[in-house]
């Protein structure tokens, strides 16, 4: 089986005959005659380009014919063309919220009809650069995958990159904000505030 991102296809294939020098031949795509009259030389590769294929799963075949009429057709071989990129969804944490650990979980999926090969997380953990951080190679399209960064105080842009099987690669549509705070509220009391365990009373 062949796969591609292209929609453009050369179709290779050598046909030998005992006589004649040169033959004719189709070029057969999911039953249907694509091409007619193609001259293949005996004993030599013949490349023959169809564009214009649209993204799906195909079969094809060749059958060629000598000076005699005698027929006779390859076997039926399988390609693909796959010119989607995969498609990224960013879980949690949700857009501008707020953690109150620094333990960060990234929670992603990503689907893509003939599998994703591996995903990275993206973000500018370390500052005000925007780089790949970690790399996940064991991606099961629909499944959810994670990452876990320890982060400081502050805010951050984080998205998910991911290449499928054949080399189409995408981002999620839009990076994600998210702010760390682990610093609890410092609570004072007034000046006038009675102090720790005082007894007082009120007259209204």
């Amino acid at each position: 089986d062949f796969n591609t991102t292209s929609s453009s296809i050369i179709f290779n294939w050598t046909v030998t005959d005992n006589i004649d020098t040169n033959m004719t031949c189709n070029l057969t795509i999911n039953n249907e005659i694509n091409a007619s009259d193609i001259i293949a030389n005996n004993g030599t590769r013949t490349n023959y380009t169809v564009s214009g294929i649209n993204e799906g799963t195909y079969l094809w075949n060749v059958t060629c014919v000598d000076n005699s009429t005698n027929t006779n057709t390859s076997q039926t071989w399988a390609f693909a063309v796959d010119t989607s990129s995969p498609a990224i969804n960013l879980d949690l944490p949700f857009n501008n919220t707020w953690q109150k650990q620094g333990n960060v979980t990234f929670k992603y999926t990503a689907t893509d009809a003939r599998g994703i090969d591996f995903c990275t997380l993206y973000g500018d953990f370390n500052g005000s650069l925007w780089r790949a951080n970690y790399t996940d190679t064991s991606v099961d399209t629909g499944v959810q995958g994670t990452f876990n960064l320890n982060l400081t105080n502050g805010t951050y842009l984080w998205n998910v990159w991911c290449n499928d099987t054949l080399g189409n690669i995408a981002f999620n549509a839009t990076n994600f904000t998210v702010g760390v705070d682990t610093v609890l509220p410092n609570i004072t009391y007034d000046v006038n505030t009675e102090t720790n365990n005082s007894y007082f009373n009120r007259t209204w």
